[in-house]
């Protein structure tokens, strides 16, 4: 009796959320971070304009949007769907959740990708797919590579960009009798930030060049190395592909077939230790708003922003100075130290959406309502509305920027991005760990490799055991592949109508899988013993 009531509780708690209780008009509840003032009011506008169209369409519908501080985000969702009152939509990254927990608690999204988007009719995006009205058309934006599928939708897209305090630039040119003009290349970057700590502020403190945060500087840190890595992934890329990662790498390094780190990488460690030279004390421990605090009080020349959080720095700063924002010059390939092992500009085509929406896994209406207000909010007028109230640069193809914006919109032209600093998490935790040895003042990259080259290399063998562990996801889409083949899929999956496009992924999976394990195993299979001599 005790398990049947449960089980009755679990099951309302599941329903209650569906209506309003005053009316019984559907509710779709929708969860985020932003906790900003415009970005409330622009979901307010958004969701205004919604409920006012279903209403004329005699389909009323009631959206509700819930506010979470990102400190408490996951737990927060975690505890929601264990309990059985989630909302139906929640902001989150796909590939920074367990992959099991994902397959489990969320929809993927399939046919309704290759649908075009009724509310883009009038639109330059009339007639195009809802997929295709992304800038990387969900090639990466809401992915799961571990399951092959699509289960985000992105609002806004993300790019990392250096904001200066015109006020301060000014003041520091003018004092050294030099041009106002913005830093264009590497060179002239780092002029500007010896600049900056060469001057005084009221009290006799030197001025910061660069202020950063824990997520920004490791973004910023990340794209140093994919800039000196360009030639070392065309050279590593033994299965031809145009996205790269790691993992080729270091089979090859477990092989013996590269050293580690290679002088690419090592160029790598000396641009970062450069650039680094110049940011804030102790900016690989502070959050954002830390780091956009000693920016808004004028204590900092420039600072590392995303196009994410762009918003909340501007509205710290008000009106206390004037400020831009510009891409980091790279070092070119002329460059006489660092040019050797770059290409050129990195291409952000593929620049990854932020703000990416899931959809809790409910009953077909309830995923539905949530689907369609979904296509409302990214459509191109809502996406506009949304980048003009919020100052968002916005993940949906044809939205026009605003001045604030437009620095932010990702460089189009440009090489496919490199390899990142780290591989995995367990990677990144030593990487992070051992820093501290190649920014201090004292540090240098010999002492860096030092400490990180053991750890490192005793990790490659542990990560790559634990990419075997993701052959459940393989085993599954076969299995879903199969059913589809005999047409008995579940009609939720779309699998009949996308088994070619599930073949072709899964079967570069397969393959991708079989061919590192094989490497693998043969790097761990022990050598013959030697025949005896006569």
């Amino acid at each position: 009796m005790a398990v049947a009531v449960a089980a009755m509780i679990v099951a309302y708690r599941w329903v209650v959320p569906a209506t309003s209780a005053a009316s019984a008009v559907p509710v779709v509840r929708i969860a985020h971070t932003m906790v900003y003032d415009r970005a409330r009011a622009a979901f307010d506008e958004v969701i205004r304009e919604y409920e006012a169209l279903k209403v004329r369409e005699g389909d009323p519908v009631r959206i509700e949007q819930i506010v979470i501080p990102a400190v408490i985000e996951k737990q927060w969702i975690r505890t929601r769907l264990i309990g059985g009152t989630p909302p139906d939509i929640v902001q989150q990254d796909p590939m920074a959740t367990d992959a099991h927990f994902i397959s489990r608690y969320f929809h993927a999204l399939a046919g309704e990708l290759e649908e075009s988007n009724p509310y883009n009719v009038g639109t330059v995006l009339e007639g195009v797919t809802w997929r295709n009205t992304f800038y990387d058309s969900l090639e990466h934006s809401g992915f799961d590579f571990r399951l092959s599928q699509n289960y985000g939708i992105p609002l806004s897209g993300l790019t990392i960009r250096l904001v200066i305090n015109l006020d301060l630039w000014e003041t520091f040119t003018s004092a050294a009798g030099r041009d106002a003009e913005l830093p264009a290349d590497y060179e002239s970057f780092l002029r500007a930030c010896e600049l900056a700590v060469q001057q005084r502020d009221p009290t006799g403190r030197p001025f910061l060049a660069l202020a950063g945060s824990k997520p920004t500087t490791w973004e910023l840190f990340t794209r140093l190395h994919r800039h000196q890595t360009q030639r070392l992934a065309l050279r590593d890329n033994s299965l031809g592909e145009l996205w790269f990662e790691n993992q080729n790498l270091r089979i090859n390094i477990l092989a013996g077939q590269s050293p580690f780190p290679t002088e690419d990488e090592r160029s790598a460690y000396g641009l970062i230790r450069e650039v680094g030279q110049h940011l804030a004390p102790g900016a690989l421990s502070l959050q954002r708003n830390d780091a956009f605090f000693q920016f808004a009080q004028g204590r900092a020349l420039m600072a590392i922003v995303s196009s994410m959080d762009a918003p909340a720095l501007k509205a710290m700063v008000k009106e206390r100075f004037r400020m831009t924002a510009f891409a980091l010059p790279m070092p070119g390939p002329d460059h006489p130290v660092f040019g050797p092992f770059a290409l050129g500009p990195e291409s952000e085509r593929q620049f990854p959406g932020s703000g990416t929406f899931m959809l809790v896994r409910q009953d077909s209406l309830r995923t539905a309502r949530a689907v369609d207000f979904l296509r409302f909010l990214t459509s191109l007028p809502r996406a506009q509305l949304f980048s003009d109230w919020t100052g968002m640069l916005s993940a949906t193809v044809g939205v026009e920027p605003s001045a604030a914006v437009a620095p932010y919109m990702p460089q189009l032209e440009g090489y496919p991005p490199a390899l990142n600093l780290d591989g995995t998490s367990n990677q990144r935790r030593i990487i992070e760990n051992e820093l501290h040895r190649l920014l201090a003042r004292d540090g240098s990259v010999e002492a860096y490799v030092e400490a990180v080259r053991p750890q490192l290399l005793a990790q490659f063998p542990a990560d790559q055991r634990n990419r075997e562990g993701h052959n459940f996801v393989l085993q599954a889409q076969d299995a879903l592949q199969a059913a589809a083949f005999f047409g008995a899929a579940p009609p939720e999956t779309d699998a009949g109508a996308r088994l070619e496009e599930l073949v072709d992924v899964n079967l570069w999976y397969d393959f991708e899988t079989l061919y590192f394990r094989g490497r693998f195993e043969e790097i761990l299979r022990p050598l013959p013993a030697a025949a005896p001599q006569p």
